[in-house]
């Protein structure tokens, strides 16, 4: 997969973890292809199946979890991965909305 070999790099390569990765990009990115109600990811939204996957890799052992404490150190995840996304998801629909009328 294209977002295979950027997010490694980001993770600083641990080994054996293709198969893993692979599965966490295809669920980031059939989760982003139904919010843009598109079927492929525009190359602009490409930023987001990596970093959301990175998210996802991180906290593998921790899902469903709000926060977590360990000797002191706390981290806490957002419920929605892509809420933090959003205004530039909306901002890309707004732009490629093609015969889509609105009402206010």
């Amino acid at each position: 997969m294209k977002y295979i070999d950027d997010i490694k790099t980001l993770l600083g390569s641990p080994e054996g973890i293709d198969d893993t990765l692979n599965v966490i990009v295809t669920l980031v990115e059939e989760r982003l292809l139904n919010i843009i109600e598109s079927s492929i990811v525009p190359e602009e939204l490409e930023y987001i199946v990596k970093e959301v996957s990175i998210k996802r890799y991180n906290q593998i052992g921790s899902e469903g979890m709000n926060s977590h404490t360990v000797d002191g150190e706390s981290a806490t995840y957002e419920k929605d991965e892509f809420s933090k996304y959003m205004n530039d998801i909306n901002r890309w629909q707004d732009r490629n909305r093609k015969g889509r009328v609105k009402f206010l």
